[in-house]
């Protein structure tokens, strides 16, 4: 399925300003393209683009026969290397293009911003240089970080309470809350609430994992909630690569050995809730009343005490916006007009009684 705004980017989400590395791809583009990425578009799924010089014309950027960047509307065919593009067809790939992508965002941080001092309790382990500290970051330690694998920035005002471990590369957003927690190698979106321990990860803006329990090699959505001792397998017990579900729900091999869960956009987990090897959670779902939950479920899914049924739109939008209430933002017209659309294109689903 190509990732579009019509299909919310694999029932995923609805935007397509995926993070990983230090930056979202938005942020990303406007830091390294000309004139600071000004008449540029990007395709959905596109990470990284190199471009060093202004066209002079109207111009489409074409990587492996798909264009997957427009300036000023498009024109003249220009084709991109491996090397000057980095383009995913599914965002569970997030995850492992972090690494790769922290290292080359660290060469277009702005520093002036972050810290010269070491501030007091924090245990550093590796180069002082690649940890970059917002002077209005609060670092309640003692805490242990270690840059020995890449960069760990933790940016404005986000919170960094005592025993934390941060392990790079990684991102913290601005405002968000790292509880204790021991995260190695992910990107923390803005205004997150973290605790219990994250491993190679990536968590969008607005969302939540603040109590214990595991999650590694997985991509979280936007406004999502992981109750407490939430808990995904990134691993097979026989150590065999891991099978994923497409946006329908068919399983696919894939090469990985540690392949954990996508979870959309506004997606809610009850305490307890345990997630297998390699699910696919779409945007819009519930699940409550513990134990395993379904390898993938559609959108829209309210899957309570082991049943799946369609999750009632209106219920469903009278809570989003409480949740988005509590952190100052308010859902507009046209954002609940394409969630109603994505919801009204999952029906199908439902009506299949899919959900496994």
């Amino acid at each position: 399925m190509k990732l579009s705004a019509e299909n919310a980017h694999g029932h995923f989400s609805l935007s397509d300003d995926f993070c990983c590395g230090l930056f979202s791809v938005s942020e990303r583009l406007r830091r390294t393209l000309p004139e600071g990425g000004k008449d540029f578009r990007p395709v959905p799924g596109l990470i990284r683009a190199r471009v060093p010089v202004l066209p002079d014309t109207p111009s489409d950027f074409y990587f492996n026969e798909t264009s997957v960047l427009t300036y000023q509307g498009g024109g003249r065919r220009i084709e991109l290397s491996e090397a000057d593009c980095v383009f995913i067809e599914d965002p569970i790939e997030l995850f492992s293009l972090h690494s790769q992508m922290a290292e080359e965002d660290r060469l277009f941080m702005d520093e002036e911003e972050f810290l010269h001092v070491l501030p007091e309790g924090v245990v550093l382990r590796g180069g002082r240089k690649d940890l970059l500290i917002h002077k209005t970051a609060r670092i309640a330690g003692p805490v242990s970080v270690s840059t020995e694998e890449g960069p760990v920035v933790i940016d404005a005002r986000a919170s960094v309470k005592p025993f934390s471990v941060l392990e790079g590369p990684l991102y913290i957003g601005p405002d968000s809350i790292i509880e204790s927690a021991r995260i190695r190698a992910s990107y923390i979106g803005e205004a997150c609430r973290m605790g219990g321990e994250v491993e190679e990860s990536i968590f969008h803006p607005f969302s939540n994992k603040h109590h214990e329990g595991f999650i590694g090699h997985s991509v979280i959505g936007r406004w999502v909630n992981l109750g407490a001792l939430t808990t995904g397998s990134d691993l097979k017990n026989n150590y065999s690569p891991v099978h994923f579900p497409d946006a329908q729900g068919e399983r696919k091999a894939t090469p990985l050995l540690k392949l954990g869960a996508l979870i959309g956009d506004h997606v809610k987990t009850g305490i307890g809730t345990l997630l297998n090897t390699g699910s696919r959670i779409s945007l819009g779902s519930l699940i409550a009343g513990g134990g395993m939950a379904p390898t993938w479920l559609p959108p829209f899914s309210w899957h309570v005490d082991g049943r799946t049924r369609l999750y009632e739109i209106r219920s469903f939008i009278h809570t989003e916006k409480i949740v988005m209430g509590r952190r100052h933002k308010e859902m507009s017209e046209d954002y609940e007009e394409q969630m109603r659309a994505v919801f009204n294109a999952s029906k199908g689903f439902h009506q299949k009684g899919e959900g496994r």
